[in-house]
This record gives C-alpha cells, sequence and structure tokens, in this order.
C-alpha cells in the first residue's frame, strides 16, 4: 500500500474515530454536568494539574522517538518498555507521597485520598506508552480507534453509574482509573506485541537523544497549557475552576476533533519522508488546509452560538461559561492551525528548537496569567487569548524555514477558510440580532437553526472561493475506496 493511501486511510480511520470519540465525550460530559456541580468539576482540575504535569514524565518522550526512527529494534521497544515501567512505579511513588503537598497548596484536605488514588494511574499507564507507540508507528488507527472509543465508552458509563449513584467528585476519579486501565488492557490485547527481558543502554541513548528534548518541550508546553488552571484553582477557587475547565474542554473540540487527529497521522507518514522536503511542503500545505476548512468556522460558529450551546448541553447553572468560551475560542482558532508546528519539528527530528523556543514563550505565557488573574476567571482567559494571538506567527516561521516553505505561501493558503469563516460568523450575528426582535425561539431550536445557516453559508461560500479543496479530499477519499477495492480482491 502506498504511503499516500495508507495516510487516507489513517485519517479517514482516526477522523471516524474521533467523531465517534467526541460525540460520548459531550454526552457523557452533559450527563455528568447535570448530576455533579461545578465545584466537583473544579476539584478534580486541582488535581489533574499536578498529576498531568508528572504524568509527563512517565513516557520520557521514547514513545514519540520510537515512531519518528527510521529503523527499530527489539531492543529498542524492550528497553523503552522497561524503562517508562520503571519511571511509572517511581512516579506513583513520588506521587503519593505529595498528595499532603497538594492538599496544602489548594488548603483542600479532600484532596488527599484523590491524589492517592489517581496516583495509580502512572505504573498502569506506563505499561500501555509502547504498544500504543507501535500502533502509531505501524500506521494501525482502526486499532487505536478502538482503543481509545472503548476505554472513553466504558469509563463514561462507569462514572455516569457513580455520579447517579451520589459519589460527587469520585465519580470522575473512578472514569480516570477506569479510562487508563481500559487503554492498557486493550493496547497489549490489539497489538500482539510482548516485551523481552532486554534492557540496552546503547538502544536507551539513541531514543533518549531524541526524547530529552521533546520531554522538555512537553514540561513547558504543559506549563504554558495549564499555568492558569493552577492559578485559577489557587486564588479563585474550585466553582470558578470549573467555569474555566468546561469552557476550556469546548474549545479543544475541534482541535482534538481535527488538528490532533492529522497530525498524529502525519508524524509518522512525514518521518517516513524526512529527508524528501519536496514532498513534506506539499503535503503540509495540504494538511494545513484541510484543517482550516474545518477548525475555523467550528471555532467562528463556537464563539458566536456559546449561549445556547451551554445552555442545551450543560445547563443554566453554567452561563458565566459563555464569555469564556467566546475569547478561547479566538486563540483556538489559530492553535488549530499552530499544532502543526510540532509535526514538523518531530518528523525532522528537531524537538530541540520545540524546547528552546518554548524556553522563551512560557514566562511570557506565566507573567500574562498573573495579571489576569486581577479581572478574576475573565481576565485570565482574555490574557491567555491575547498572548497566543500575538505570538502565533513565531513558531510558524520557524517550522517553515526547516522545510524550506515561504510564509507568504502558507499564510495564503489560510485565506479562503479564514474569509469563509468570517463572513460566517458576521451573518449569524446579523441572524441573531434580526431573530431576537422578531420572534422568539428555545435555545435548542435556535442553536439548530444556527448550526445549519452557518453550515450552509461557509461551504457555500468556500465553494465559490476554494473549490479545488472538496476536489482534493474526494481524490484522496476516491483513492482510499480503490485500494479497499484492490484488498478485497486480493483476499
Amino acid at each position: 500500500m502506498s504511503l499516500a493511501v495508507q495516510t487516507t486511510k489513517g485519517i479517514l480511520w482516526s477522523g471516524s474515530s474521533q467523531a465517534a470519540r467526541q460525540i460520548l465525550q459531550i454526552g457523557i460530559t452533559a450527563i455528568l454536568a447535570r448530576l455533579l456541580t461545578p465545584a466537583d468539576f473544579g476539584v478534580l482540575a486541582m488535581v489533574t494539574v499536578f498529576t498531568s504535569f508528572i504524568a509527563l514524565f512517565s513516557e520520557l518522550g521514547l514513545g514519540a522517538a520510537l515512531v519518528q526512527r527510521k529503523e527499530v529494534t527489539e531492543a529498542h521497544l524492550s528497553t523503552a518498555f522497561w524503562m517508562t515501567l520503571s519511571a511509572g512505579a517511581i512516579l506513583m511513588i513520588v506521587t503519593m507521597a505529595s498528595s499532603p503537598l497538594v492538599a496544602w497548596f489548594y488548603r483542600e484536605d479532600q484532596l488527599v485520598p484523590i491524589v492517592l488514588v489517581i496516583s495509580v494511574n502512572f505504573l498502569i499507564g506506563a505499561a500501555g506508552a509502547v504498544p500504543q507507540a507501535l500502533l502509531q508507528r505501524n500506521m494501525e488507527f482502526g486499532r487505536l480507534a478502538l482503543i481509545e472509543n472503548g476505554a472513553l465508552l466504558g469509563s463514561g458509563l462507569a462514572a455516569i453509574f457513580l455520579a447517579w449513584r451520589g459519589w460527587g467528585v469520585w465519580s470522575l476519579v473512578g472514569q480516570s482509573v477506569v479510562s487508563v486501565s481500559l487503554t492498557v488492557s486493550l493496547a497489549w490485547s490489539l497489538s500482539g506485541w510482548r516485551p523481552r527481558w532486554l534492557f540496552q543502554r546503547s538502544c536507551l541513548r539513541e531514543l533518549w537523544g531524541f526524547g530529552s528534548h521533546l520531554l522538555g518541550f512537553n514540561v513547558l508546553h504543559y506549563a504554558a497549557r495549564n499555568l492558569d488552571n493552577l492559578l485559577i484553582g489557587k486564588f479563585l477557587g474550585a466553582t470558578a475552576l470549573g467555569y474555566y475547565t468546561l469552557a476550556y474542554r469546548l474549545m479543544m473540540l475541534p482541535l482534538q476533533n481535527v488538528s490532533w487527529v492529522l497530525g498524529r497521522v502525519l508524524f509518522p507518514a512525514f518521518a517516513r519522508i524526512q529527508t524528501e522536503l519536496a514532498r513534506v511542503r506539499q503535503n503540509y500545505i495540504r494538511l494545513i488546509r484541510y484543517i482550516s476548512f474545518l477548525t475555523f468556522p467550528m471555532m467562528a460558529g463556537m464563539a458566536v452560538v456559546a449561549p445556547e450551546l451551554i445552555r442545551v448541553l450543560y445547563g443554566s447553572q453554567w452561563e458565566r461559561a459563555v464569555f469564556l468560551v467566546r475569547v478561547l475560542c479566538l486563540v483556538g482558532l489559530l492553535q488549530s492551525v499552530g499544532t502543526t508546528v510540532g509535526t514538523i519539528y518531530l518528523s525532522q527530528g528537531r524537538s530541540d528548537i520545540m524546547f528552546k523556543w518554548n524556553l522563551f514563550f512560557v514566562p511570557i505565557v506565566c507573567s500574562a496569567i498573573l495579571v489576569g488573574l486581577r479581572w478574576d476567571v475573565e481576565g485570565v482567559a482574555v490574557a491567555y487569548a491575547t498572548v497566543g494571538i500575538v505570538f502565533w506567527y513565531v513558531p510558524h516561521f520557524i517550522a517553515n524555514r526547516l522545510i524550506g516553505l515561504d510564509m507568504t505561501i502558507f499564510l495564503r493558503a489560510l485565506v479562503p477558510t479564514g474569509a469563509a469563516a468570517a463572513l460566517m460568523a458576521l451573518l449569524l450575528i446579523i441572524w441573531r440580532w434580526w431573530q431576537t426582535r422578531l420572534f422568539a425561539l428555545g435555545a435548542g431550536a435556535s442553536l439548530a437553526v444556527q448550526v445549519v445557516l452557518g453550515a450552509g453559508v461557509y461551504f457555500g461560500l468556500l465553494w465559490i472561493m476554494r473549490r479545488g479543496v472538496f476536489m482534493e479530499m474526494a481524490d484522496l477519499f476516491r483513492r482510499w475506496l480503490e485500494s479497499r477495492r484492490a484488498e478485497e480482491i486480493v483476499a
């Protein structure tokens, strides 16, 4: 199977999987939002800030290093497995010992048992890092889809049952533990790989050369992404953090559904052709066209319909999150394309540049968030969005230089989708102003009308301005179908 067809197959598998995953996630969260309080979500978010940071060290960047390397031996795989398992065990013990410190930081004694339980995830999760990396390396995204959706469904049902029984925040804790356990169990079952009693320092050094810089980047990137949660929980409390967490989760939906899906598929694909820069440039431009084609209208539309969206999905008790969603969607629109720079850095083996850029960028983000705290959770959202928008250009400029791509060509590829999304948003705003003065619609009906109207306007405008994008996507889908028919004939 050609790389193009294999990549298309991976995108279709990952895309359909992520769509199903997000439908499940939205449904599960909507049910939990009605069974639990904003404070319950905020309490878990307090713990997650610490545990997710510590989790960065469990894999040590070795999983991505296995995907990036052109050749991987059994010694590489087994060495990475035993190293990540050891790291997971150590981090579990360290986190358990640190639970009183987490409770002291937030002045919430109830956090101690929650941290103790969630810390078990480090050991469990470490066991699945290599099998999942191997599936990604082999571009077996159908199996990865089964793993992710199976874990989400099982853990979501467990959380809903516990919340219904009155377990409060512990239903969210149970969801976390069940999710990690199911993910690892399914990864072991579907990867078919088993570790051997091999540990070679030479293999570790080869993997660590790439993984160490990636680990450093992940630590700094996590700080930039999560300092807002840390400081909101510390100074504004669990309820404010609950609103912010839910708004941030909504903003991340297009990134998770589109940007991360395509990035995960194209990282191993780009790694295979990393020395053929002309092919990388061509496919990268195609990538950002596809991402902006889907995420720009999703982000712009979500910002406009946020009042109805929040009311329909989560209920009137979450209305304070409307302003937060609107602000975060502005930066989220740019970040949906911004996530692609990591694909370039990693596929070209330049995780060191990612690390160095964040050494500069993270202190700026942290300073802005500290200033924003003066204006409550809304000020934090504005500060985070402002910094993200102002500094969006720089990492793209650096990444494009690595592959010899002119920034003018890069930006020109975003103009049609950006213009169509902006016009769509403007027309929706006019519709909302007109509709509220002439007749009343319920939240659900208003949301449905705006979604249909916005989608029709956007795709109509884009068909006029850039119908070639539709043709490209149809061609990729046709080639995938042809490969499927060929496989069936051979079988």
